[in-house]
């Protein structure tokens, strides 16, 4: 094997390991033992030929260890010897990688090192792999406008579980660390549509941490009081304690018109209630030994009475400034508006940051999702809308003011074709970075556009021919999350 940069079509023999331009194909480094590998040293826009076993590669340049190789044939083809693997490339910081066995689950380890941190251990998979036989519609008789799904780390051991409060009650299928969950569980006999009369119309369900302690705890808006039930720190909860005479249906709260939200506010790592009434917002502050204080108004706005609509105007609770302290940010009729947290108790008058992203500038909720989210690592959220023909940024300045918005990428819009109702859109960090990325769920597959770093996001990248509207994944049967099992 000539390992030449001049070559630029190397042929691999019998794949059995070995490390390219170092002389013997046989022997060599095997990594983690999951397979022969292949380094590529100094090559780019190269041709490699396999025989033999070695069917997976993928290789990089050592140089700058970030440009990969899109792809090493037009298409898949279970005949080829070699096979291109989708996803994970952007940030594997390394050129090794295992040649393991083309499967089922298209999803092999990553060697872990240094360079290659635990994160990083295993790329996307090309094809749906069946984990769990419960929770959908088929298996369990789940329904979305019955039931709510969650993921989370319930037993603060650093892995996702699946949690659903379904006819019955509270159910979880832990997380077995291989890429696999167990059989669902009937945790808690209440919260359930049948199991305590709960409705989504009506109630809502969070997760969230109200001791401080790291687990996350269930915490309830009912009929007439806001209810918590604690986390035992073992995947079971305390007796449900009711903690607040408020929130609920029975004080005019409608899941319609007042948003709620369980998030830190003081930043003591403990979850405070706060929620958009009629007239103003309302707080209720965590005491930090199980009980809350009593609701106060924080701010004579953003609420139904001041023209502020669900169907118009998006509001989010989130950290614009890096202090660890929800902010309150909202897409109002013309601007987006904010009103910054004191970190005392009180929050800053309301103040209008762009001038953009409003209903009257023709931003729909039907149409177009906003999020606000941390797109440069700094710890403070940033602004990112789908509009109509591309996708849009306001970075945030960290000073109280946001930078002019700019088009990034044209495309998961609505008039490329996506939609509210049909292709779920998400805004989260794939890659460990701290910068969030953008994935889609397409009309017929997962798309991703992976961030940059420096204010700009590369190109639309098909992640997986699955998991979309024509392959029967609709929204009014099936619920979709972005997650890390693995860790």
């Amino acid at each position: 094997m000539d390992g030449s940069n001049a070559d630029r079509t190397w042929i691999v023999n019998g794949g059995v390991g070995g490390r390219g331009g170092e002389g013997s194909g046989t022997g060599g480094d095997g990594g983690n033992g999951e397979g022969p590998q292949l380094t590529v040293e100094d090559a780019e826009n190269i041709l490699i030929h396999v025989s033999g076993d070695l069917n997976f590669l993928w290789t990089g340049n050592s140089a700058t260890q970030r440009d990969i190789i899109p792809q090493v044939l037009p298409r898949l083809d279970d005949s080829e010897p070699w096979h291109r693997l989708l996803g994970a490339a952007r940030n594997l910081r390394q050129s090794v990688v295992p040649a393991v066995a083309y499967d089922a689950s298209f999803s092999p380890r990553l060697p872990r090192s240094s360079s290659n941190p635990e994160e990083y251990s295993t790329p996307f998979s090309s094809a749906q792999t069946l984990v769990l036989a419960d929770f959908s519609s088929v298996n369990g008789g789940w329904r979305v406008d019955k039931h709510i799904h969650f993921k989370g780390d319930v037993r603060n051991i650093g892995r996702v579980n699946i949690v659903g409060f379904g006819d019955a009650g509270l159910l979880i299928s832990r997380n077995n660390g291989d890429g696999s969950f167990g059989p669902s569980e009937l945790t808690v006999a209440d919260f359930g549509y049948n199991g305590g009369g709960w409705r989504i119309d009506r109630h809502l369900h969070f997760l969230a941490d109200v001791t401080g302690d790291g687990l996350l705890d269930i915490v309830e808006f009912g009929e007439d009081q806001l209810l918590i039930r604690r986390n035992n720190g073992n995947g079971t909860f305390q007796s449900a304690m009711r903690v607040i005479d408020d929130f609920g249906y029975g004080q005019g709260w409608r899941v319609e018109n007042h948003p709620r939200s369980v998030v830190d506010l003081t930043g003591d790592g403990r979850a405070d209630i706060i929620g958009f009434g009629d007239n103003s917002v309302w707080v209720s502050y965590n005491n930090g030994n199980g009980t809350f204080q009593s609701v106060r108004a924080v701010i004579d706005d953003f609420g139904y009475g001041q023209g502020w609509f669900s169907t118009r105007h998006p509001r989010f609770v989130v950290d614009l400034t890096g202090d660890g302290r929800a902010d309150i940010i909202g897409f109002g009729d013309h601007s987006v508006w904010v009103s910054y947290n004191n970190g005392n108790g009180t929050f800053q008058s309301v103040r209008c940051v762009i001038d953009d992203f409003g209903y009257s500038e023709g931003w729909r909720v039907e149409k177009h999702p906003r999020f606000v989210v941390d797109l440069t690592g700094d710890g403070r959220a940033d602004i990112i809308g789908f509009g109509e023909n591309s996708v849009w940024v306001s970075y945030n300045n960290g000073d109280g003011t946001f930078q002019s918005v700019m088009r990034v990428i044209d495309d998961f819009g609505y008039g490329q074709g996506w939609r509210v109702d049909k292709h779920p859109r998400f805004v989260v960090d794939l890659t460990g970075n701290g910068h969030a990325d953008i994935i889609g769920f397409g009309e017929n597959s997962v798309c991703v556009s992976y961030n940059n770093g420096g204010g700009s996001f590369g190109p639309v990248t098909k992640l997986i021919d699955n998991f979309a509207y024509s392959g029967g994944w609709t929204l009014e049967k099936v619920v979709r999350y972005i997650a890390n099992i693995y860790r």
